[in-house]
Order: structure tokens, then sequence, then C-alpha cells
């Protein structure tokens, strides 16, 4: 999913008036801004040069309408704050103050004309502060636009920006609602509706029937086929893979005709009983690489998160701390059986017995996680609707273990002594379901922490 900004150029009328010749230097600059956020993968919708309270609320309304996803401030000149920061304080799009200028060096070579062309940043500061008098939360990152890498700070908050705009007002799909007994992130759907306006759609059994004789066997045997030929695979039964495709369809046609941007199932619930030949594991994975949030044992909460996450950082998955090695200084990253298999290096199909569960053996991508820097993050209940964010970076480590090669496995390396971490992660209240995404994204997640009122902890 593409990030959408609102560049907004701010600009005095007094400058129109005695330094006409000043916009067309200034303008070649606000293009180049543009310029370098689209390279960044960034929409940009683009204000006219905006001086006066009237020019400001109309570009403002105009960001609304085009809902984008944060607006980013540029000042070209000094630009005097009441002309716009009422108007600012009001809407509740993400705002990004950009402190950048178009020259990179002003010394003792510099002229009248350069410091007219750079001396925005005390309309910034002017900003800046009503902003603040005006309790309107704001992001700010300075630099130059060009060396300082102040454009790639700012789409790290862009990105943030999008990621809590998907949160909010999620619709998130439940089968077999939570698992009995896990408290951690059980959290009733009028809850999360009202603090997030996330929607929880709860799975009909009864839909089954009628969803299965929509699936057609030759869907079912292309996708098999498709699926041997993309993955290798060690299957003894020669209907398992069938059977997992066609209970991953059932799923995949009730999320898109549910219009789902998640969904979890409790492995309890998912059975015979219910309809389901086979558990559903596959079609998890395979939904989390096409943006489809997911979290196991009925976890609304963390398949939001999730969701959340992939649709703007693909390299996401859901996942449990299972096993510390407190000789390495790692934790064994596992689930049953549900991973993102774009994540995964040498993914293999395999089956898993699990004879607690009254279905045929379903079939799963296991393979281990592929090393590089990578954060585990977590949606923490606190109680009283609040909620704590937990961003813990570190990395997935270049190591195997071939005991454990059907299994999904990984071992995270966090950026403190293991012990440490453990105790301030359960001590900051985190659960046993976390989302992991790769790369150096704690900007990223502080953002969506704070748009989202959340209280942002890094361990």
């Amino acid at each position: 999913m593409r990030p959408r900004i609102g560049l907004l150029l701010l600009y005095l009328e007094l400058y129109d008036q005695v330094l006409p010749e000043l916009r067309d230097r200034l303008s070649c600059f606000s293009k180049k801004i543009a310029d370098g956020f689209k390279k960044k993968g960034i929409f940009v919708i683009t204000s006219e040069i905006c001086r006066l309270k009237e020019e400001f609320g109309s570009a403002i309304r105009n960001f609304e309408a085009e809902d984008v996803d944060a607006i980013v401030t540029l000042h070209l000149a000094y630009s005097p704050s009441l002309e716009c920061a009422h108007i600012l304080a009001k809407t509740d799009k993400p705002l990004i103050v950009l402190d950048t200028t178009p020259d990179y060096s002003f010394n003792i070579e510099a002229g009248p004309d350069d410091i007219m062309a750079n001396h925005g940043i005390h309309g910034v500061q002017d900003l800046c502060n009503m902003l603040t008098r005006l309790n309107k939360d704001f992001f700010i990152e300075a630099g130059h636009w060009k060396d300082d890498e102040a454009l790639d700070r700012a789409a790290a908050r862009i990105r943030g920006a999008l990621a809590a705009k998907n949160f909010k007002n999620s619709k998130i799909g439940s089968i077999g609602g939570y698992f009995k007994g896990m408290g951690d992130f059980s959290i009733d759907s009028e809850s999360l509706s009202k603090t997030f306006g996330l929607q929880t759609i709860y799975f009909d059994p009864k839909q089954i029937k009628d969803i299965d004789s929509s699936i057609d066997a030759s869907i079912i045997e292309k996708e098999s086929e498709e699926l041997k030929n993309k993955y290798k695979s060690k299957l003894n039964n020669e209907e398992s893979l069938p059977n997992s495709v066609k209970s991953g369809l059932i799923i995949r046609k009730w999320v898109k005709d549910n219009n789902l941007n998640g969904f979890s199932f409790n492995f309890s619930k998912t059975d015979r009983k219910m309809g389901f030949k086979t558990l559903p594991f596959m079609e998890a994975g395979l939904s989390m690489a096409r943006g489809i949030g997911y979290a196991g044992e009925g976890d609304v909460l963390t398949a939001c998160l999730v969701g959340a996450l992939s649709r703007v950082f693909s390299k996401t998955t859901f996942t449990e701390m299972f096993c510390p090695d407190w000789e390495g200084g790692s934790i064994f990253m596992s689930h049953m059986g549900e991973a993102n298999p774009d994540l995964l290096a040498e993914p293999l199909m395999v089956e898993k017995e699990i004879p607690f569960i009254d279905t045929e053996d379903p079939v799963l991508i296991a393979g281990r996680f592929k090393p590089g820097p990578a954060i585990l993050a977590n949606l923490a209940p606190l109680g009283g609707d609040k909620y704590r964010f937990l961003v813990c970076e570190g990395k997935m480590l270049e190591v195997d273990n071939r005991k454990l090669k059907d299994t999904i496995r990984g071992w995270f390396k966090p950026n403190k002594r293991v012990p440490d971490f453990l105790k301030d992660y359960s001590q900051y209240g985190g659960t046993h379901h976390l989302a992991m995404v790769y790369g150096d994204l704690s900007r990223e997640m502080s953002t969506l922490g704070r748009i989202m009122g959340w209280e942002v902890i890094n361990i």
C-alpha cells in the first residue's frame, strides 16, 4: 500500500508584493522535495503556495477530501503562524513538519538572495510554538533534504502514519473465538470497537456448506499445482494438500466476502464439527504474504496489528517467543504452523500431525526465518481501554537446526541481554503474541504508537 501525503507549502504574502521573483526559485525547491518523496514510494499531493488563512483552509480541506495519510509542511520562507496554526490544529490528519532549506551550505560566501531562500527555519519555530500551545501533536524532522537523510526520516514517519490509519476501523474475522483460558490478549469486541473502531466479524459455521459448494474442484487442483511448483514439498498423503487448499479457499472467500483486513482462528474449535476438514495453517501464512493480518488462538487484537503493519511493510509475520537460548543470547521464535512464507529461507510444504484436533493432518509451509534486522512489536492491553506498544529491536540470526527442519523456526537476538530483555518485556506487560517486521523501523513503529495514543516502550 502506497502512502499518500499532502505537501503544504507555507509562504509570506509580503514577498509576493516586494520580491515577486523569489516565488519561482522556491517553487523549484518545492518540486525537488515532492520528487524526493515520490522516489521513496510516496504519493504526493502538493498544495498551491499558501500565505493567508483562506488559502491554508482550502488546502487542508482538499487534503482531507483526498484522505491523505499525513500532512507534511514545508516552509519556503518565513510564514506567520497565525495564518495556519489554528487550521492545522483542527485537522485529524497526522502532521509532519519538515525543517529544511534549499541550500546545504550557508557560509561566508552567502549573499542577500541566499538569505531570502534559506530562512524558513524561523517560520518553523513560530509554527511549532503555536502548535504546542494549541495542544496539536506533530512530528518534526530537520536536516538538509539531500544529504542529511531528512526525507528518509520524514518518509518513515509517513509510513508509520499509514500503519496507524490501517489499524483504525479495521474489520477482523474470528473463527472459533478465543482459546479457552488465554487471557493476555482477550478483549471483548465491544471494547475494541469503542477504542479503535475495530469491527469483529464472527465466522458462522452454517456458511461453510454454501462456500464449499461454490469452490470448483478445478480451482483446488490448479492451486495445488501452483503451490507444488513454487515450494518444495515432503508430503506422504496425496490428499493432504488438496484438503488444506480447500480449507484455505473457504477462509479466503469468507475474508473477501466480508472485506476483512485480517482474521484469527482458534485451532481447538476449527475442526470437523465446525465443518473444516483440516486446519487452515497454510492459508494463514499465504494471507500474511498478501497483506492480510493474522494471529493464532482467536487473537483479534494482534491480527489487527499484523494486518496494519503488513499492508505497509510486506516483510511482516505473526510469531511467538518460544524458548530462550540463555547461552547463545537469543530467543527461539516459532508457532504451530503459521508464518509469512516470503520470510522463510528454504520454505518446505510438510504435513503436521495434530492428534488432539479432530481433523485430517494439515499442510503448512515450514522453514527458517531469514537473517536480518527485525523488530518484534507487541500491543499489550493495560485495562481501562489503555494500551502499551512494545517495540523490541534486534536481528534474526543466520542459524538453523536440522532436527527442527519440518517446523517454523528462527532465533531472534535482542539488542540487550536475554535475561534483561525477557524481564523488561514481561515487566511492561507484553503478551505472548507478536508481530515481527524485518528492517530498521523503530521510527515507523514509534510514529504508529504515538498517533494511536499508546504508551510506546522501546525494549
